[in-house]
């Protein structure tokens, strides 16, 4: 088995770590630097919702949505998602955007004193459901 080195440089909370040394003889090395630097750029990437399209329409039709802009904000989840991933998928960013945008101006409609009772009547509900 070939030897390998380890050196450590901590540039802050989280050390980089740098794997040099020989080839293993087994030809893997290649594969467990790929698996190293894989790891390293998904500690830089920021982290993603849990959130979707399907998990917003079960939301929607279980009545977990007391505000529109509880609703909005599940929305805006998506556009950081698609934002995060956008390197893999220009035109759904562009959706999740346009839908984004949709959304609020649909919000923006919304009778004023409805949008005024549930902001009221929210509070209470989280309470009485979390208390169950």
């Amino acid at each position: 088995m070939a030897a390998f080195e380890i050196h450590t440089q901590r540039n802050g909370p989280n050390g980089i770590i740098d794997i040099t040394g020989d080839q293993s003889p087994t030809g893997h090395s290649g594969a467990m630097n790929g698996i190293m630097e894989q790891q390293q750029i998904m500690q830089q990437a920021p982290s993603l919702f849990d959130m979707d399209l399907e998990r917003m329409r079960t939301d929607l039709f279980r009545g977990r949505y007391f505000t529109p802009r509880d609703f909005l904000e599940d929305v805006y989840k998506t556009v950081h998602n698609a934002e995060v991933r956008a390197h893999e998928d220009q035109e759904r960013l562009h959706k999740a955007q346009a839908m984004y945008t949709a959304a609020e101006v649909s919000i923006q409609e919304f009778d004023p004193q409805l949008a005024l009772d549930c902001d009221r009547m929210a509070p209470r509900e989280r309470q009485r459901r979390e208390e169950r």
